[in-house]
């Protein structure tokens, strides 16, 4: 794959060798050609400035650009800003190797998101269309004084055109492939001599999803799907010295999210043996613990084998995918601004809330009932994974900036943001077993009726009613207030050299109740015939009665952990095991910046800065680890920007990065229910603090307009996002789940855990593993992007031709460096065709996105299953087998827009 791509990086490095070539020449050759590189004034600083003037590393897409390049979503500003990447899955930007990988909210993103100055929880306002959106400022770096909360790694800033003094209206419609179309339209313009006014309106469809489900015959992954979005504005002069704006935006909607696969086959479960329930019959043979038997089965499709393995854009479920706004996103904004003489004073209010919910299928198969020997039990696997978030947050930010001409500006401020959340992060139903209902007894309970090792303190029988069918229930009410005192000076020495020295102090509160509630009627492959096959009713009164066993955890009655402030124990009316978190995190951090001016057109900076990212919480499912640390970076970064012979823009930057104790996401070890059985155990995703780690890169960003008709854009990132430490002090490791025994390539075996074994798989001893050296999660060493367009001049108006190419190069999943767990690398080429007329009041296009159909993976994963190939008397690493996960971004697209608009 590397070496496919050198003439890229080839191109790169001529890029830049021919912009110094130019620099040298630049006064024995005049161009006699007018420039056509666009000038992007951006607010990073609190104050309006031309880009190339700022001393930060940015990224800037203006409305005129993301038309001519085809930007339309979060995922095409990833591709095109050297160093972020974006998952779509869990709504996760990263930048320079600091993401967020959960989207559990008592866990803060490392990335900070405005709109038009309101601080917000999420990144999706930033994939707003051209037709409504000023810029968008992607900020790399850590932002330790002017930006707020979850700035470590850089920030997004998201601009919306405001309301203009004269009238003006724009309309513009689309339709493409998979039954995709929209309409979205602006109107602007005045009220009265001192009030303007702006409405935004949008509605998208896509009725053809890009996966089909084989099972039922219907497609999903329709991310368009009955979206609508309404924006009121108004932009008032309230006498000569105040400004004020303020906006009511609303934003409702129902889609399919499917954008994941999975590659395991259908008889993935047991491969080479029979099962505790008897011998396997038929094509479709156990999975997952479970016996899924073709003759017996009631399927909602009949493949034969999972359909993925063969077309990645194919599966067989029974359960439709589903996402949708239950309450609108609601987002209201207010700007005051008095102008004094000498300096401005700002107030920005901002309130947001929504309520999400999201319906998945729980097992991955069509099957939603079977039989299973010798009893005849029934059991239904198909069941509904439920996702909930209910939110509600705002923020207030006042600031002082100085406005004169002189050599010292100052900007000073104080923000707080206070978040409420109602999250549901895993709710799992089957609605066919009724003894979920009512379990019969505790999981300590039924291991002291069997003899087997348990807590007495857990041994419970009769417990409370459960919901009806939830096997699976985990709930966080959770509270964040952040605050912060924050100031910027800068002092210019000379027309060549100035100082820049930035500080913020913060403080970060979290307090959490979680509860949770686990059911269950099979306990895996030991137990799992005692229960889900009836055999511990027969035993007990000669007919198969099967039954349900609560293995919601106890309390130890140890020390409380890390972050964990009251322990409620077993709600005896819920059953639910509820517990208090709560905690508080400050620090100071900051910025110190040189900048040197030699000329106009060049500028070179230098900038140390301090990154910061509070503590949180697992929360929401009794983890062992509950807390994680705060995360602190200093980051040192050297800058170039100039531009060339008035044709060329070159911004570069190279940054090294010293992280301690990174918040870093590990799969581990929740509640076994088997205690022999490491196949019983649930897998959660926690976050830990890795001691030590580093990271460092060359970023480059190229505008060239090569002639009055040709134009370049380029960018280009390396990334080395290395775990310099990481053994947390105290511990012997980490192990692994989808490999317990470390037997995968790539695995450093640490210590030998005494006494464990992988019972279930490969039946070899348990160890733990060394992640020292390995790489961060989705950090992908090389990353190009490339778009090339021409334009050609008519009488009537103007036709440009477009085309992009993107290049990604493969990225470890998670922090153990399993090659099995790569995310692939990709490339994709897209295309446009602009023509507008002369007097600009319309424009038609035509695109295409991921013309040559690749399957581009934006993240990955593992499914793990027994073969059958390992027993206790025959230990073998053959015991087991893995099998990817892969979430895809769209495949080949295309249509066509239409833009008219008149007026100003």
């Amino acid at each position: 794959m590397k070496i496919k791509h050198i003439g890229i990086f080839a191109t790169v490095g001529s890029a830049v060798l021919i912009g110094q070539s130019a620099l040298a020449q630049e006064e024995e050759q005049q161009r006699s050609r007018s420039s056509v590189l666009e000038e992007i004034v951006v607010t990073s600083e609190r104050r309006e400035q031309s880009l190339q003037d700022v001393p930060l590393s940015i990224t800037a897409f203006g409305d005129e650009k993301r038309d001519t390049v085809g930007i339309m979503s979060i995922q095409d500003m990833a591709d095109f800003a050297p160093g972020v990447s974006y998952n779509t899955s869990n709504d996760s930007p990263s930048i320079r190797g600091i993401a967020r990988q959960s989207n559990i909210y008592t866990l803060d993103s490392p990335v900070a998101n405005y709109v038009d100055g309101v601080y917000s929880g999420t990144v999706q306002d930033a994939g707003r269309r051209p037709i409504f959106v000023e810029r968008t400022e992607i900020l790399r770096g850590p932002q330790g004084a002017l930006a707020g909360r979850g700035s470590i790694a850089g920030a997004v800033n998201t601009i919306l055109k405001r309301p203009e003094d004269q009238f003006g209206v724009e309309v513009r419609s689309f339709a493409g492939n998979y039954a995709s179309y929209g309409v979205e339209a602006t109107v602007t313009g005045p009220i009265t001599d001192w009030l303007r006014g702006r409405v935004n309106v949008g509605k998208y469809n896509q009725d053809e999803g890009y996966f089909e489900n084989v099972a039922t015959g219907r497609d999903e992954g329709n991310q368009l799907n009955n979206r609508e979005i309404v924006d009121i504005m108004f932009e008032a002069d309230i006498g000569e010295n105040v400004e004020w704006y303020v906006k009511a935006a609303w934003v409702d909607y129902v889609e399919s999210r499917h954008s994941s696969v999975s590659l395991a086959p259908f008889n993935a479960g047991v491969q080479n043996s029979p099962t505790p329930w008897g011998p396997t019959t038929g094509e479709l043979t156990p999975i997952a613990g479970w016996g899924y038997f073709d003759p017996n089965a009631e399927r909602v499709g009949n493949s034969p084998q999972n359909p993925a393995i063969f077309d990645v854009w194919e599966f067989s479920h029974d359960w439709y995918q589903t996402q949708e706004l239950t309450d609108d996103y609601n987002n209201y904004t207010s700007d005051l601004v008095w102008h004094a003489p000498s300096f401005d004073v700002r107030y920005i209010l901002g309130n947001q809330d929504y309520t999400y919910d999201q319906w998945m299928d729980a097992d991955g198969t069509d099957v939603r009932l079977m039989t299973l020997p010798p009893f005849g039990r029934e059991v239904f696997p198909g069941g509904v994974n439920q996702y909930t978030e209910d939110r509600h947050w705002s923020s207030h930010e006042i600031t002082l900036a100085s406005t004169t001409d002189g050599p010292f500006q100052w900007v000073f401020g104080l923000f707080r943001s206070d978040e409420d959340t109602r999250q549901e992060p895993f709710t799992i139903t089957y609605p066919g077993y009724q003894e979920l209902a009512a379990p019969a007894m505790s999981l300590d309970a039924f291991l002291s009726l069997l003899g087997a090792p348990h807590n007495p303190a857990g041994i419970r029988f009769g417990v409370p009613e459960n919901a009806p069918g939830q096997s699976i229930f985990g709930q966080i009410l959770a509270e964040t207030t952040s605050q912060a005192v924050f100031g910027q000076v800068e002092y210019q020495f000379n027309d060549e050299w100035k100082f820049t020295l930035g500080l913020r102090y913060n403080e970060d509160e979290k307090e959490a109740t979680e509860s949770a509630r686990f059911v269950a009627n099979n306990l895996g492959g030991d137990l799992g015939p005692l229960l889900a096959g009836g055999v511990f009713g027969f035993l007990t009164t000669g007919a198969p009665a099967p039954i349900a066993i609560d293995v919601t955890p106890v309390p130890t009655g140890g020390p409380l952990p890390n972050g964990v402030v009251r322990d409620y124990g077993i709600d005896p009316v819920t059953g639910r095991r509820v517990r208090d978190l709560e905690n508080t995190w400050t620090a100071t951090t900051g910025s110190v910046g040189v900048d040197w001016t030699p000329n106009a057109d060049t500028l070179v900076f230098g900038r140390v800065a301090r990154g910061y990212r509070p503590g949180g919480f697992n929360a929401g499912f009794i983890n062992s680890i509950p807390q994680v640390d705060e995360e602190t970076v200093t980051s040192f970064e050297i800058g170039y920007k100039g531009t060339i012979a008035e044709q060329l823009q070159l911004s570069t930057a190279i940054f090294y990065y010293d992280f301690e104790d990174s918040q870093q996401e590990l799969p581990t070890l929740g509640r076994c229910t088997d205690p022999d059985d490491l196949s019983s155990c649930a897998i959660l995703n926690s976050f830990i603090n890795i001691p030590e780690s580093e990271s460092m890169g060359l970023e480059v960003e190229l505008n060239w307009a090569i002639t009055d008709n040709l134009a370049a854009y380029l960018t280009y990132g390396y990334l080395d996002a290395t775990i310099k430490d990481g053994i947390p002090e105290g511990t012997l490791g980490f192990t692994n789940p989808d490999d317990p025994a470390a037997v995968l390539p790539g695995a450093d075996r640490l210590n030998q855990i005494p006494g464990q074994i992988d019972t279930g798989y490969t039946f070899l001893p348990r160890w733990t593993q060394d992640i020292t050296g390995n790489k961060l999660a989705n950090s992908p060493e090389h990353r190009v992007a490339l778009n090339l367009n021409y334009s050609w001049d008519f009488n009537a108006g103007s036709l440009t031709l477009s085309g992009n190419y993107i290049w990604r190069d493969d990225a470890f999943q998670d922090l153990f460096e399993n090659e099995l767990a790569v995310i692939p690398g990709y490339d994709t080429v897209g295309l446009r065709a602009l023509w507008r007329d002369i007097e600009d009041r319309y424009t038609v296009i035509v695109y295409g996105a991921n013309l040559t159909d690749e399957e581009a993976p934006y993240s990955a994963g593992l499914v793990r299953q027994a073969t059958g190939l390992a027993s206790a008397a025959n230990p073998s690493a053959a015991g087991q087998a893995h099998y990817q996960t892969l979430s895809l971004a769209a495949p080949r697209t295309y249509g066509i827009e239409f833009q008219y608009r008149f007026g100003n």
